[in-house]
């Protein structure tokens, strides 16, 4: 992982998967699928690498019901929607209401499907209410993610997962997907209850704070022995690095 860290010396360590040009093309398909929704080349550019989908490993399937944690500006809720398709259900936790304005827009672009909820709260271990520091669309918890000394603040609801699909009775749960900008540990535990009993598979966020790389697969392993893991990065930086983890068989 330090070699990441510089760039393309670390082609010739761990070369990538992808050639440039298959990641250009990867790019350029992304543009033309979700063009109408203004994503950023930043973003358009980690889900043209095949961010969150790991093929047969971890993905989203057609009927899965998904948990998108940290919704942002709706790119993966797009991404997951068109994956479930008609018979999933899509639920976005965005508790910043400039995010959650982005992500009403995107939908009304969609059609405003009717199983796609957007969810005003921001996951965590207990119900809560907590600022938020929140800086050019990024927002967190923890206020690792920013490069300004004095961020905006914004009041902001939590709730658990485990709390959110007793109270709305989801069906099932199939696939969590988590970038919180360093509170995943923290929603995590309060998704034990959720994990236990549905097994999803997982999709979690690892670069935010420095020992995410090895807590979050140890808290994982420790709640829900079994799970298998894999890890994909995703960026020249150390941005956009994601465990995988599926429940063993």
């Amino acid at each position: 992982m330090a070699l990441a860290l510089v760039g393309d010396v670390a082609l010739s360590v761990f070369p990538s998967p992808l050639s440039r040009e298959q990641h250009a093309a990867g790019v350029a398909a992304m543009r033309e699928e979700y063009g109408q929704f203004q994503f950023s080349k930043f973003d358009l550019g980690s889900l043209g690498c095949g961010q969150y989908d790991l093929g047969p490993f971890c993905s989203v399937v057609e009927n899965d019901v998904v948990l998108d944690i940290g919704g942002c500006y709706g790119d993966t809720m797009c991404k997951f929607w068109r994956q479930a398709g008609v018979g999933g259900e899509i639920h976005v936790f965005e508790p910043v209401e400039e995010n959650r304005r982005s992500i009403l827009s995107v939908l009304q672009e969609m059609g405003g499907p009717g199983n796609v909820f957007v969810v005003p709260y921001g996951a965590w271990d207990c119900s809560a209410i907590a600022d938020i520091f929140v800086d050019s669309g990024c927002s967190s918890l923890t206020g690792g993610c920013f490069e300004r000394e004095c961020p905006e603040f914004e009041k902001v609801k939590l709730k658990t997962i485990d709390d959110y699909v007793a109270e709305n009775g989801l069906r099932s749960v199939d696939f969590i997907k988590m970038d919180i900008e360093g509170a995943e540990e923290k929603a995590l535990l309060g998704a034990s209850e959720t994990i236990a009993r549905y097994r999803p598979k997982l999709a979690i966020s690892v670069y935010h704070r420095f020992d995410d790389l090895t807590r979050i697969p140890a808290v994982i392993l420790e709640a829900f022995p079994g799970y298998r893991f894999n890890m994909r990065h995703y960026h020249r930086g150390f941005f956009e690095t994601v465990l995988y983890a599926v429940a063993g068989r």
